[in-house]
């Protein structure tokens, strides 16, 4: 359990680094915890440091090892957030002040940013996984009583309703930068 605890906290400590949290409260909101949960979790008692919470961190912060913090197999990082590409022309370091956000608020709109990129990426996911259960499903029983019988599977109408939904999550995408770009400028 001891090492548990430290590989816990060192997820900890990265998350409080890259700027992501700044203390156990916003991890324990972050995790839909209490702050007591999250202190005797980094605190590596049994009750708190679990599975189901290991698992939960994970399912937040994609980029995080289930394998590493329970088992100390591989690494902490998996998916370094940094992988995911980047709009041309951004850049993380020396950002400079744009309507009166300096480069810590900048810094941080980056990454608010790349938390929804890396939710929406696993949202898309979860879509075309149910999407493909789904058709088995009523490939193998048909449509449910009253409902129209499918269309053929045809990948085009797949990709079609695909590229849409990831049109619905660009313009969302930008909507949200904009609502905490005004957030950080009120602040």
């Amino acid at each position: 359990m001891e090492r548990r605890k430290e590989r816990l906290n060192e997820a900890y400590e990265y998350l409080h680094e890259h700027h992501r949290i700044f203390k156990q409260e916003d991890l324990a909101k972050e995790l839909g915890y209490s702050r007591s949960k999250v202190s005797l979790a980094l605190g590596g008692f049994a009750e708190a440091l679990t599975d189901n919470f290991l698992k939960k961190l994970c399912e937040r912060y994609p980029f995080f090892s289930f394998d590493y913090l329970k088992y100390g197999v591989g690494t902490l990082i998996t998916t370094p957030p940094q992988s995911i590409p980047r709009p041309e022309g951004t850049q993380v370091s020396g950002l400079v002040e744009v309507d009166g956000i300096g480069e810590s608020g900048m810094r941080n709109l980056f990454d608010i940013a790349m938390d929804v990129i890396i939710k929406n990426e696993a949202l898309n996911r979860q879509l075309v996984a149910s999407i493909r259960e789904l058709r088995s499903l009523i490939d193998r029983y048909g449509p449910p009583p009253g409902a129209e019988p499918p269309k053929p599977a045809d990948s085009t109408d797949d990709s079609d309703r695909l590229k849409k939904y990831m049109e619905i999550i660009e313009s969302r995408k930008a909507e949200m930068v904009a609502e905490q770009m005004e957030y950080l400028k009120k602040k």
